[in-house]
């Protein structure tokens, strides 16, 4: 072996051969201990839901059930910081797992189905408002007539409906200056029709029906008529005598109404003060086209109007007029449709009332001096029932573009009308289970 070579162990037996020394091998080095994994952070916890009956103020958000963060920036409502369709916030309550919220005016709304819907203070009733009676049960719908209600062309006369609560239905062709009554020849002619017809049979909870059609050109105006039921006082038509505005009153039995003074329909609660605090409004109505769509331009609407004084005076005007308010059911032709039917320049804000999502259009001053406010629906709106109150009790909370507010809650609420609004076109529209009430 060479010098320096070592053998170690025991050998035992014969050795035959060369014996070639190996050194040792040198020990593998010991492997370096792998790193510790970093840890996977946990997820965050989900923020904890608030109490039940938490308000912002004083609390700076509000959590509900799902982690969802509730706040309020510029008056407006935010969920998980985006803006709802919200205005003049007052108060964010989370009770029972609902969000609820409180305008400067009092109402109070719920969010429910991802918008917010008419509602009550829940702390202080779980069933109805405590300031308003339980709305009366809605009635049962008037089976439409058999047939098709007949129309008569009479323009002289209004022709009432109802029993102790009574209506009036007016042929008002207001805007057909250039034209004359005559066979219709089409939207380029300068003759139009128009009939009206009502039934006389009515509801037991006072509900009535009626009918309206129109055949009208362009012409150079652009509402040739409003083709309405009346219910109230309509501004300007006070008379001494037994003709409201020039119309002898139609009653249901064909004679003629002797009644002197005139102006307001029998029967009415109107006018009241329409201070934002109105009670619940209700108007049911049924309608179908018996003629099918209406062609060209128009809408079914009311139109209700406020004067600063209760007193109906002769002579429609501003003052006392002081807002027209139309709500939009249907249109057809896209006539005031949003966003392109009517002046961009008038338009507001966006609101849900009443369950519905209104786009609100206002101009102050318009036509004789009074302000229009125009809700129209993002879609049209079903045969039903609308609390018309929860509407006007809007108009106090908004402030227009010259910073004054949409309406002071010192006017009045003194008549409530719906029907036709015809521009152009030919059509015809039967309404049902017609009742105003409160």
């Amino acid at each position: 072996m060479a010098d320096g070579d070592k053998l170690t162990g025991t050998f035992v037996g014969t050795f035959t051969g060369t014996f070639t020394p190996t050194a040792s091998p040198a020990p593998s080095p010991a492997p370096s201990p792998a790193p510790s994994p970093t840890p996977t952070p946990p997820p965050p916890a989900s923020q904890a839901e608030s109490p039940n009956g938490t308000t912002l103020p004083p609390a700076p958000a509000i959590f509900d059930s799902q982690g969802v963060r509730w706040s309020v920036a510029n008056d407006k409502i935010r969920r998980d910081g985006v803006d709802t369709v919200s205005s003049n916030v007052a108060l964010l309550l989370y009770h029972g797992g609902v969000v609820y919220q409180k305008n400067n005016a009092g109402g109070w709304w719920k969010w429910q189905n991802n918008s917010w819907v008419d509602s009550f203070d829940p702390r202080v009733s779980t069933s109805a408002p405590p300031s308003s009676p339980a709305p009366s049960p809605a009635p049962g719908p008037t089976p439409a007539p058999s047939a098709d209600i007949p129309l008569v062309q009479s323009h002289n006369n209004m022709l009432q409906m109802g029993k102790d609560v009574t209506y009036w239905l007016e042929d008002n062709m207001w805007g057909t200056a250039g034209m004359t009554r005559g066979t219709y020849t089409g939207v380029t002619g300068n003759k139009f029709e128009s009939a009206f017809g009502r039934s006389t049979t009515v509801g037991s909870n006072g509900e009535v029906a009626w009918r309206v059609s129109w055949k009208v050109p362009k012409g150079s105006s652009e509402v040739k008529g409003y083709h309405a039921v009346l219910f109230g006082a309509k501004p300007g038509y006070q008379s001494d005598w037994n003709n409201p505005s020039g119309f002898a009153i139609t009653l249901p039995d064909g004679s003629v109404s002797t009644k002197a003074p005139s102006g307001a329909t029998p029967g009415s609660f109107l006018p009241i003060p329409a201070n934002g605090r109105l009670p619940p409004i209700y108007c049911s109505f049924d309608y179908r086209y018996p003629t099918g769509r209406p062609q060209g331009l128009g809408q079914l609407t009311f139109d209700i109007w406020l004067q600063d004084s209760p007193q109906q005076i002769h002579g429609f005007k501003c003052p006392p007029i002081s807002h027209e308010i139309m709500i939009i059911l249907d249109n057809w032709g896209g006539y005031g449709a949003y966003p392109t039917g009517r002046n961009p320049g008038w338009y507001s804000h966006d609101v849900t009332l009443d369950g519905h999502l209104w786009h609100v259009f206002f101009v102050r001053p318009f036509a004789g001096g009074w302000a229009f406010i125009c809700f129209v629906p993002s879609t049209k709106i079903d045969p039903g029932t609308l609390n018309l109150a929860t509407i006007l009790n809007h108009l106090t909370t908004r402030t227009a573009k010259d910073g004054k507010p949409f309406a002071t809650g010192n006017e009045h609420l003194v008549d409530i009308e719906c029907g036709v609004e015809s521009v152009e076109g030919v059509g015809d529209v039967q309404v049902s289970n017609y009742r105003i009430w409160k």
